[in-house]
């Protein structure tokens, strides 16, 4: 097995049946996530030995957390207990004209509130070929941006390759926001490789290319063949990889990807999604990439079959995508035709 080490913070989501509003709900669906735990999950189906590395509260839903992700085949002896709380979220599913929605309610999780010292970083990554983070953990608190930073420090420190998701998210992005890109900014001086767009890298890590300035320009500028190289040369990632959405509607899209790896800039044909959930999908994508990475495929292959698994994870409910590479190969030689397997 090939070790991948994972740290975030574990989120427990409750949803509306169907495509409810809050305000017609009775019963509240719950599923568990968080963005590294949800690659976590999918490099597990993908074969790969998935590391996740967290806080959770020591109490039933923290042990209901480990439970879920042992499920899937993820490793979670080092997911520590302690005080505080789990972090919640809620999503109202959109549908047609009508985007989803959600709302946070993670203030004082465990996870915020973890420390570096918690946790035996040298165990952690014996034998570990690979550590992914996501730009999501280090905005929740300081102290939290203080063990993102540590885990990396540890991980370059063992000679362990970092990817590095810029994951925005406007709703953690209200208040400190220069404060919170200059940490961004500092993890990514120790990440090999990136998910996200010269957009993201604006947002997120205060990054200027010249005039591209996410205030000022078109979007089709930030995902060009010139800023993605540009972005990833700034930065000195080897790979830079990313997604393009055409959003139809909220339920309907098409999902292609892009790429700059090795010297060069790659790209997909897109899929056409009729979406069952898509929370989720960016995560599916990254596991893709690692995936590929990993296993040493070509570029196009790598990018090709990242964007499998994220357009697969829009067809699952809940935020986890469970597949495996045989139905991601199965999905690149159909061309996402869908097709009955008999």
């Amino acid at each position: 097995m090939e070790k991948i080490v994972l740290l975030g913070e574990p989120l427990l989501r409750l949803s509306p049946e169907g495509y409810q509003r809050f305000a017609q709900a009775d019963r509240l669906l719950m599923h568990f996530g968080g963005a590294e735990a949800n690659v976590a999950v999918c490099l597990a189906g993908l074969g790969k030995e998935a590391c996740f590395v967290g806080k959770v509260p020591d109490n039933a839903l923290g042990e209901a957390f480990k439970a879920s992700m042992r499920k899937y085949g993820v490793y979670t002896d080092y997911v520590v207990s302690g005080e505080g709380r789990l972090g919640i979220y809620y999503l109202e599913n959109g549908m047609s004209v009508r985007p989803s929605s959600v709302i946070y309610d993670r203030a004082n999780s465990a996870m915020s509130n973890a420390e570096c010292s918690e946790f035996d970083w040298k165990a952690i990554f014996r034998g570990a070929e690979w550590f992914h983070l996501s730009g999501i953990t280090p905005v929740i608190s300081e102290k939290a941006a203080e063990l993102s930073l540590c885990a990396v420090m540890y991980a370059k420190e063992y000679g362990i390759p970092v990817s590095f998701d810029l994951n925005y998210r406007a709703k953690l992005w209200q208040t400190d926001i220069e404060k919170k890109q200059a940490v961004m900014a500092k993890i990514a001086e120790y990440a090999d490789y990136c998910f996200g767009n010269a957009l993201d890298a604006c947002r997120t890590m205060g990054y200027q290319d010249n005039n591209l300035c996410f205030e000022k320009e078109e979007f089709e500028a930030y995902i060009s063949e010139k800023s993605t190289k540009r972005m990833a040369e700034a930065y000195g990632f080897d790979g830079v990889f990313f997604t393009v959405r055409d959003n139809i509607s909220a339920s309907d899209n098409k999902l292609s990807a892009k790429g700059f790896y090795q010297g060069k800039f790659y790209q997909t044909d897109s899929y056409s999604l009729h979406i069952a959930d898509r929370v989720g999908s960016g995560d599916a994508f990254a596991a893709g990439i690692i995936y590929g990475l990993t296993k040493k495929l070509s570029a196009q292959k790598i990018l090709e079959t990242g964007l499998a698994a994220g357009a697969i994870a829009h067809t699952i409910p809940g935020d986890m995508t469970v597949t495996s590479i045989e139905e991601l190969n199965a999905v690149m030689e159909n061309k996402g035709s869908g097709r009955v397997v008999r």
